[in-house]
């Protein structure tokens, strides 16, 4: 959705720059304060409250607003501190505000969102997937996602990574979302979570983390691999050794 702000707007033909609020320092902000860009301020919702005054105080006194597109989300129904920070950016940088329906009330979206990042991890991962079984839909549809769009694409990443046949089986689906267990935090985000599951061996959980790391690596097992803090051989063997055992 912000990047479909961004790509609509007057600003298009400047950067689209997205700003990790648990990261940035002032001398970003510096340095985007020189030419015209859309803004896209990041978990602006879950960074502590020391640090959320220290950028809300940055982009007001730098006057970033000014020039720039700015663009802020926050989950709705959060705490009330974070209710407090959303009135503080709406009422001094005149937001206009968009509300998006969680992906529980927009099942019907499934099948196409689905479609759109398949093809898009099919070219990144370079795969042939072809989309879901009909089951396997019906299972996607019947979920609740807690998680929210953030929570689909990565459990479409783990599905396509994890899936060698043309389309990805009911089966894979049922077991992947069985598995999904959050811990949830004041300031975390479900979509981030640790993937915990009760009845596995420590074999089995290892794996369930390598597919999480290559999920959020887009299938890069160098990257992987390096974040796991093994070698990229060992990575494989990991692999192939449990596509072996599912045959």
């Amino acid at each position: 959705l912000a990047y479909t702000l961004y790509a609509k707007s007057r600003l298009s033909n400047h950067p689209f720059v997205i700003i990790n609020c648990f990261l940035f320092t002032p001398e970003d902000l510096l340095l985007l304060n020189e030419n015209p860009a859309t803004i896209y301020f990041k978990n602006i919702g879950q960074i502590p409250q020391q640090r959320f005054e220290e950028l809300f105080s940055l982009i007001k006194d730098l006057k970033i607003y000014e020039k720039n597109k700015l663009i802020f989300t926050f989950y709705s129904g959060a705490s009330e501190s974070i209710q407090k920070r959303y009135n503080m950016i709406i009422n001094h940088f005149s937001c206009v505000t968009i509300q998006v329906p969680p992906l529980r009330d927009q099942v019907d979206l499934i099948p196409d969102l689905s479609g759109i990042y398949i093809s898009k991890l099919n070219l990144s991962m370079a795969k042939n997937i072809l989309g879901f079984e009909a089951d396997a839909l019906s299972v996607m549809k019947s979920y609740d996602w807690p998680g929210n769009y953030n929570q689909f694409k990565r459990i479409i990443n783990q599905l396509v990574l994890s899936t060698d046949t043309s389309y990805i089986k009911a089966s894979a689906v049922t077991k992947l979302l069985e598995n999904e267990v959050y811990h949830s935090t004041t300031n975390s985000d479900p979509a981030n979570a640790i993937l915990i599951s009760k009845d596995k061996t420590l074999e089995e959980f290892n794996y369930d983390i390598i597919m999480q790391v290559l999920a959020e690596e887009k299938g890069n097992q160098s990257s992987a691999a390096k974040r796991l803090g093994i070698s990229r051989t060992t990575l494989w063997r990991i692999l192939q050794k449990k596509t072996a055992a599912d045959r």
